[in-house]
């Protein structure tokens, strides 16, 4: 059993936690920072710093506080894998290469998984293509409100925190930690009433042969049912065919579908659209450019 803290300085660890809970950041570094001062040789304390920080997307006093906390605690994991995660968005190569090459649990370069995004009080899963331990290329269309586009590089934590449960095949899922690069690619949406699952896959294939982005929103992965299984959350969507476009919720829809084109420019989701509709004989509405 650990040794007992110094009254002074527990009450102060007790008001951070409390602090941070309430999500009060301010209030709560300010005492970790005293409580740094009282016990400078206490790496919890720096720990919190560090994460407090890395959650707003601070790196550099996130780096700061959590090398602070391996140089008194080198076994602390978690704070190494921070040390990456702050490197790699301040792009410092060297220290985030060093620190990579001591994990070999990272996700698998190419293999997709999902990242959590929030904003304004919900999340969306994003499926997103690894391209190191932090960061990754998103591979579907968010939501606008999540201010993210097909082709953004993102930001991800190391901890799964979850698991996405797409045809019986469970995807991890890690929290979504800022946007590292903003792709070129625009936000498009439209809908195609009567569309069945063929007219959805020509749609598809003509926009992969145009190197733009595709997704049926009305199946997307945004109003999420978790499932708790164990410790670590199961995702399942609850959006069916129909549904109408984010925005919208409110407005009755006749049968169809809503579907999101990634493209650098509105011309280039114009020419698929009219394309498919030449193949597919049947007619879109409701286009709509987002970003």
């Amino acid at each position: 059993m650990g040794q007992a803290l110094p009254p002074k300085l527990q009450v102060l660890i007790d008001n951070a936690a409390a602090y941070e809970a309430a999500g009060d950041a301010y209030n709560a570094v300010k005492l970790l920072k005293r409580a740094a001062q009282l016990a400078p040789d206490r790496p919890e304390t720096y720990f919190r710093l560090g994460y407090i920080y890395k959650c707003r997307q601070e790196w550099k006093p996130a780096l700061y506080y959590n090398k602070k906390t391996i140089s008194l605690d080198p076994s602390n994991r978690e704070a190494w894998w921070n040390v990456g995660l702050s490197a790699t968005a301040l792009k410092m190569w060297r220290t985030a290469h060093y620190v990579w090459n001591k994990f070999d649990a990272a996700p698998a370069p190419n293999m997709p998984v999902s990242a959590r995004c929030g904003y304004g009080g919900q999340f969306e899963l994003l499926w997103v293509v690894p391209l190191d331990p932090a960061r990754g290329v998103i591979k579907s269309i968010p939501h606008p409100a999540a201010d993210r586009r097909y082709g953004d590089i993102i930001l991800f934590d190391g901890q799964i925190i979850g698991f996405n449960i797409v045809q019986r095949r469970k995807v991890a899922v890690y929290e979504e930690r800022g946007l590292f690069k903003r792709s070129a690619y625009q936000t498009f949406s439209c809908y195609l009433p009567g569309a069945e699952e063929k007219d959805l896959l020509i749609l598809e294939r003509i926009c992969e042969d145009a190197g733009l982005g595709f997704e049926v929103w009305s199946n997307a992965t945004r109003v999420m049912a978790p499932t708790h299984s164990g410790v670590l959350p199961e995702y399942y969507s609850t959006l069916g065919l129909g549904s109408p476009q984010p925005g919208e919720m409110s407005s009755p829809q006749p049968a169809g579908l809503w579907v999101a084109i990634a493209a650098k420019s509105e011309d280039e989701a114009q020419k698929v659209l009219d394309t498919w509709q030449i193949i597919s004989l049947k007619s879109h509405s409701h286009w709509r450019r987002h970003n």
